[in-house]
């Protein structure tokens, strides 16, 4: 229930960013989102879609032509990685399962819990739908077991 919540003030702020950016160019929206799941052969100046399929919010900026506004991230979660004791510069990696993800897209990692002060990570998009994370110790050392939240950028 929470997460709809979330994701319906996401949708409802994000329908407010198009409304400004088009009132900015001067033009006006007749203040209705068709939610579709391919984009639409034509449309209409100023008329919102919301895309199911690719999570695009778009807009038609002249006739038949859509422009896409904002694209979600995708996101997700690795399993823990254990901190297992690790030489200097020594590393361990775990992997999350984003679905759309491709090696052309920006990946980041955040913890979930403090993995230790002497140790870096970093993320990228090892194949499709399929995010790695790298944790390495900058000292012989033991990272704290941790899992990583996911974002990558379309």
């Amino acid at each position: 229930m929470r997460k709809r919540y979330i994701a319906g003030i996401v949708i409802v702020f994000l329908i407010l960013l198009v409304v400004h950016f088009i009132q900015a160019q001067n033009q006006t929206v007749g203040g209705q989102v068709t939610v579709v799941s391919s984009a639409p052969s034509n449309c209409t100046l100023g008329t919102l879609f919301f895309n199911t399929t690719t999570n695009l919010l778009s807009v038609c900026k002249t006739t038949d032509t859509l422009v896409a506004v904002m694209v979600a991230p995708l996101r997700g979660t690795t399993g823990t990685i254990t901190g297992t004791l690790l030489a200097l510069g020594a590393c361990d990696t775990g992997t999350a399962t984003i679905t759309g993800a491709t090696t052309s897209m920006q990946a980041s990692a955040s913890p979930v819990s403090d993995p230790g002060s002497t140790v870096i990570w970093h993320a990228w998009v090892s194949s499709s739908n399929t995010v790695t994370v790298k944790e390495c110790e900058l000292v012989l050392g033991t990272p704290n077991n941790t899992a990583y939240n996911i974002v990558v950028n379309p």
